[in-house]
């Protein structure tokens, strides 16, 4: 298991992340989705550094081992927080590599920031202005159905065992207990209820990525049954037409840890891409 790193963020929020790889190298920030944490890029952490980045992965607020934000846990502070991250560990151009909400919110971050985005790893996300939700995302945004909704589905730690083996069929019991540790306390568990009732996807400006002319790549777990592959078609089209899209058989939303071997084949194809492309 990779060791994690631990800092203060406005002398108050404890932050985790892991930082692999050579300090002076390229940063490759990977920003997980819900409800995980930086855990689930631990198969594809080791890749990154073996090609020569530094692989910075934050826990984000609230999530593994990080403090819950001081303020709600919407889409808007999150973005707050990547930048005062960055900052911190004085981080001012890297390679993204998003996975579900950790997409949508750094996506955003991306395309009010686009001269810091040296190429971009895209997985399993929404990202479009009339964009669906998913059925659980809806229940969440529902009041009282949103907090009834939590309590069956975080309950227990065995509950959420169960869902998480249905979604990540080869997923470790230690990694459970990692993600399972947002939904210990009350305040844990009005994580999910602020994050999806804080992102209106109206707030997406649609075609604002386009100014990021960079190296892309688009991964997707083939079953996804949290965002269909047309999803990824309409980010391409969207927001990255030099971007191509890379599907993994029998692998669902959580591409970056169940079909890890697949998806570190493509994170050296495009890291291949952005060194033949350099000046691009």
């Amino acid at each position: 298991m990779l060791e994690k790193k631990r800092l203060k963020l406005n002398r108050k929020l404890s932050v985790s992340y892991i930082d692999e790889g050579n300090a002076s190298s390229p940063v490759v920030l990977l920003v997980h989705g819900f409800p995980e944490s930086s855990l689930i890029w631990s198969e594809i952490v080791p890749k990154i550094a073996s090609l020569g980045y530094r692989a910075i992965a934050p826990d984000l607020p609230g999530f593994g081992q990080s403090d819950r934000l001081e303020v709600s846990s919407t889409w808007e502070n999150y973005r707050q927080f990547l930048s005062d991250f960055l900052d911190k560990l004085n981080v001012d151009r890297f390679h993204l590599f998003c996975h579900d909400w950790g997409a949508i919110i750094s996506l955003f971050w991306a395309g009010e920031h686009p001269e810091k985005i040296l190429s971009l790893l895209v997985s399993d996300t929404f990202y479009s202005p009339d964009a669906e939700w998913h059925d659980v995302a809806k229940l969440f945004r529902t009041p009282q159905i949103g907090e009834q909704t939590v309590e069956k589905l975080f309950a227990t730690r065995e509950s959420f065992a169960t869902l998480m083996r249905t979604g990540i069929p080869n997923i470790t019991e230690e990694l459970v207990d990692e993600f399972y540790s947002t939904f210990l306390t009350p305040e844990g568990k009005k994580i999910p209820l602020e994050l999806y009732r804080s992102g209106d996807f109206e707030k997406i400006e649609k075609g604002k990525l386009l100014q990021i002319q960079k190296p892309a790549t688009i991964v997707w777990g083939e079953s996804d049954k949290f965002c269909p592959l047309h999803d990824a078609h309409k980010i391409r089209d969207n927001e990255m037409p030099q971007a191509s899209i890379h599907t993994i058989p029998n692998v669902g939303h959580f591409a970056p840890y169940e079909g890890a071997e697949e998806v570190n084949k493509l994170v050296e194809l495009h890291f291949n891409k952005v060194e033949s492309k350099i000046g691009f």
